[in-house]
């Protein structure tokens, strides 16, 4: 009987640190994939365009005191940064995506299709944020109205507004 305890107990911890090892070798592979997926869909050039604009614009304020703040931060966020930063994000992906549906991903990105909407990406953006703030105004154009119409005056009218140190 003790022999039995101790081969299922021996298996079982075997089985644990093989599963383990194969967890940490999937995870680098994993790591890898979404890295790889990242860099194809141009995240850490895109990154990099916001940190530049972000910068450059407080750089107008800290120019005059601190001359080369920007550009040390730029530099050292540029270096060290994207890593910690796909550190962070790597776990989301993990939790929404598998290994196989990565490959796939991947794999269309690296096609000529892939590619096309990549490049077109910031144009099709920037579209779609003029037509969904257009469509926005609307819908609160359509809000203000409704809230004009007589049937719902009368309960705005019966809503008593406190202000802030009342609430």
């Amino acid at each position: 009987m003790k022999q039995l305890l101790f081969l299922f107990s021996f298996s079982l911890l075997s089985s644990f640190a093989f599963s383990q090892e194969i967890e940490n070798t999937s995870s680098e592979e994993f790591r890898a994939k979404v890295v790889r997926m990242l860099e194809l869909q141009g995240t850490k050039e895109r990154f990099e365009l916001v940190l530049d604009q972000m910068l450059d614009l407080r750089a107008s304020y800290t120019d005059r005191l601190m001359p080369d703040f920007a550009n040390e931060l730029k530099t050292e966020i540029k270096k060290e940064g994207f890593d910690e930063l796909y550190n962070l994000l790597i776990p989301i992906y993990q939790k929404h995506l598998s290994g196989e549906e990565l490959d796939a991903i991947i794999a269309f990105y690296e096609s000529p299709e892939g590619q096309s909407l990549i490049a077109k990406s910031p144009l099709i953006m920037q579209e779609s944020m003029q037509v969904g703030a257009a469509w926005g105004e609307e819908i609160g154009e359509r809000i203000a109205e409704k809230m004009l119409d007589e049937k719902y005056q009368i309960q705005i009218d019966s809503m008593e507004i406190l202000p802030p140190d009342r609430q």
